[in-house]
């Protein structure tokens, strides 16, 4: 037997408390509930209507494969891909769908030149800022240069702008300060070459709870709605999901004994070890 149960009234426990967190500091920012990783690991569809459901009205993927198939369910949310989106068919496929792609570096502006002179459309898109991250998005000495390109690209819709937390969790907040003051002189740059930069948004799901002062437009909720947190649970979340499986064998293993593949356990104690089969897709 293998089972993994998902408590639906715990989820919404969690998303209320989310929502009162907000309202609770005076803030009117717009959640944007994430769902990659197949919701998690509990699964992105399940977990996208209960979040819509509640009024969570934008949701925000990692590939191309669960934007699409949101879309195809007609998961009634603006739909957000937050990685690098710079090969013409999956642009042009996430065209079609009226997906909201995200455009993080000018090989991304120019895959989207070249598609609007082949097909012609207009695009939604929001724009990433590299605060410190360095994974995806525009550094700071680059933004007067993208808005010089921006400024040509009459078809292409920004509808936000944001960043991306490395360190939220941790204790030290000096990092998450640099990251914040980086973000909001980048959209200072930005705005003063004429580029309306939309909603703004940088709050992962622990920044959301230590920083309510960071919160801007919108917060970016994932692990927090399932009760997964790297911080303090001052929010007092439930863990909505329970996994039962059948022991299959009952091991004995001596201090210093190896465990599994490539010897990669070692024990530091006797111990009694339970042997559950389980197939992670």
């Amino acid at each position: 037997m293998k089972v993994l149960e998902i408590n639906k009234e715990d989820l919404i426990y969690n998303i209320n408390k989310i929502k009162a967190h907000i309202e609770n500091n005076n803030n009117v920012s717009k959640i944007i509930g994430v769902v990659k990783g197949n919701g998690y690991g509990l699964g992105i569809m399940e977990i996208a209507n209960i979040l819509v459901e509640n009024e969570i009205n934008i949701l925000a993927v990692s590939s191309i494969e669960e934007a699409i198939e949101l879309k195809e369910a007609e998961i009634d949310a603006d739909i957000l891909l937050l990685g690098a989106t710079a090969e013409k068919s999956e642009l042009l496929k996430m065209i079609e769908n009226n997906i909201i792609i995200t455009v993080s570096s000018f090989n991304d502006i120019d895959t989207l030149e070249e598609m609007y002179e082949e097909n012609g459309f207009e695009i939604r898109a929001h724009i990433k800022i590299d605060t410190g991250f360095n994974r995806y998005g525009f550094k700071i000495e680059e933004l007067k240069e993208l808005s010089e390109r921006l400024q040509k690209l009459d078809y292409l819709k920004i509808e936000g702008t944001f960043s991306h937390f490395s360190y939220a969790y941790y204790k030290n907040d000096k990092f998450v300060n640099k990251q914040f003051k980086t973000f909001k002189e980048g959209i200072n740059i930005l705005n003063e070459n004429n580029i309306d930069t939309g909603m703004l948004h940088i709050c992962n799901t622990s920044a959301f709870v230590k920083h309510p002062e960071m919160h801007l437009d919108a917060v970016r909720i994932g692990s927090a709605f399932l009760g997964r947190m790297q911080v303090k649970n001052e929010l007092n979340l439930k863990k909505i999901g329970k996994f039962y499986a059948t022991i299959s064998e009952i091991k004995n293993i001596k201090k210093g004994e190896t465990i599994g593949y490539s010897n990669s356990e070692k024990a530091k104690k006797n111990l009694k070890v339970a042997i559950l089969q389980v197939r992670i897709y």
